[in-house]
């Protein structure tokens, strides 16, 4: 007997697999992507431009399942569709290319390295596009980056943000609510760390009300997949963001303080 539960997850899942099935048989041999330095190097040179990240979480939420941070929404469903649809012009669109057409970063090491073969591999078939260069979505997340010099990275990383005046956007509870120690930081958003999606629209009116008034601003989101939300958006309003994720986390894994890398 079918559950409900499963019947439920089918309704949500059909429209955002049928209208996009076809993809699945077409090659992407050519997709272009990123390497995490390169994504920094792009973010250097082309100041003006935020960036989206995709992940587990999003690619879950578009298959109609909730997660940790965030019970599935309709409505968020409809704008990460539109997101992967948008062919961007002042944000850089991270996705997992590397991870999942082309099974690169992962070797199977851990059990979690599967998920990548699952419902992002799917959705990575069913949307990803050969004429634009993706970035890569762990370029944030240091304990998964591959570079040779991690303190030189780690430097890159400083100069993006250390010359903007900083809004922040972050919980102050749960794994992520430790914030990096930021040079310029203007303001300080609070969000809940689950279900924050449904202040998405309070939280740029926010932002906004800042940003008519001080100019050189660079917001900072961690926010899981709402994050992905108002980065979007806020790019696309004019308002610089990042889709900053798990950087501070990541970074007191590996045992370092933000602002106390040293250029080898």
């Amino acid at each position: 007997m079918i559950g409900k539960h499963f019947l439920i997850r089918l309704k949500r899942f059909i429209p955002v697999f049928l209208p996009r099935v076809h993809r699945v048989f077409v090659s992407k041999e050519n997709v272009r992507y990123m390497s995490d330095d390169e994504t920094l190097s792009f973010l250097e040179n082309n100041k003006n431009f935020g960036i989206v990240r995709f992940g587990n979480s999003e690619f879950s939420l578009l298959a109609g399942r909730s997660v940790g941070t965030q019970d599935f929404s309709s409505s968020l469903q409809r704008e990460l569709k539109k997101i992967l649809l948008l062919q961007p012009t002042n944000y850089l669109l991270a996705l997992p290319v590397d991870t999942t057409i082309k099974n690169l970063r992962f070797k199977n090491q851990h059990s979690w390295d599967q998920i990548w073969k699952k419902t992002p591999k799917l959705f990575m078939e069913l949307y990803v596009k050969n004429n634009y260069d993706y970035g890569s979505p762990f370029c944030f997340r240091i304990k998964d980056i591959k570079t040779i010099n991690l303190s030189r990275y780690l430097n890159k990383i400083e100069r993006l943000i250390n010359d903007k005046k900083i809004i922040y956007i972050g919980p102050s509870k749960g794994k992520n609510s430790k914030k990096p120690t930021l040079k310029q930081e203007i303001l300080t958003i609070d969000i809940p760390s689950k279900n924050a999606y449904d202040h998405v629209d309070n939280i740029i009116k926010q932002v906004q009300k800042v940003t008519r008034k001080n100019n050189n601003i660079l917001v900072l989101i961690v926010a899981g997949a709402t994050g992905t939300v108002l980065s979007a958006r806020l790019n696309k309003l004019g308002v610089l963001a990042y889709d900053f994720g798990q950087y501070q986390r990541h970074l007191e894994f590996i045992g370092s303080s933000f602002g106390n890398s040293q250029d080898n």
